[in-house]
């Protein structure tokens, strides 16, 4: 958008904001694919638990919504894509973890499944110290940094998000390419663009893409199905 994110009339923010958005849920695994597919166009991705990976993938085939989920390790990264993941989200442990996760998302034959590292930005507190573990997820293969788990507070900040940001710039002046996954607490369109706003400022307008920039959040649909209404 030339006039740019933050410039948008609600309902041009809302159509740019619904393909990046995740949902997640205690809704039926058939209730939420349903969901994903909008009147409007479809989300990014939905995330579900391992043992639904299967199904989502034969209820959402032909559309362009992803399956996530999330793992514990690199064994259970490697059943999630073996089940047919396109993305697995890890807790950041250590980069050593982090590289093991990453080899366990290639594909023989095919297209590597995303990796999302969650960093907990809310309770590492400490904008520095986000930034270092941001650059230390990204630089052991995390293709997505997620600011936080869906439900866990603290959740996402625009501080916090600023320095997964800078992490991102800093690591793609190296050649090494990376996201952001914002979670935590997003729940209308004001709150959705400032976030959007802040990463084209940092990175640009293209850097607003699926593959490079998600919200985290199902309670975010409803807002931008109102203001599309």
């Amino acid at each position: 958008m030339a006039e740019g994110v933050t410039g948008a009339n609600p309902k041009a923010a809302a159509l740019r904001i619904l393909p990046l958005l995740e949902l997640a849920g205690p809704d039926e695994i058939h209730a939420l694919c349903r969901r994903a597919k909008t009147p409007y166009g479809p989300v990014a991705a939905v995330c579900v638990a391992s043992r639904f990976v299967s199904l989502a993938k034969e209820i959402l085939a032909g559309s362009l919504v992803r399956v996530a989920t999330t793992a514990e390790n690199a064994e259970a990264v490697a059943a999630a894509v073996a089940a047919g993941a396109d993305e697995v989200e890890i807790a950041f442990g250590d980069a050593a973890m982090v590289r093991q996760c990453r080899a366990a998302c290639r594909r023989a034959g095919g297209a590597n499944a995303l990796l999302t590292v969650n960093i907990e930005s809310g309770r590492i507190g400490d904008l520095s110290r986000i930034r270092t573990a941001a650059l230390a997820a990204i630089d052991a293969g995390a293709d997505l940094v997620a600011t936080a788990s869906d439900g866990v507070e603290p959740g996402a900040t625009i501080a916090a998000a600023q320095a997964i940001l800078e992490a991102v710039a800093a690591s793609r002046a190296r050649r090494i390419w990376a996201g952001i996954k914002v979670v935590g607490g997003i729940r209308t369109l004001s709150e959705a663009v400032a976030y959007l706003g802040l990463a084209e400022r940092l990175l640009g307008s293209e850097f607003l893409s699926p593959a490079t920039f998600r919200f985290g959040s199902a309670v975010l649909l409803d807002d931008l199905q109102a203001a599309l209404q």
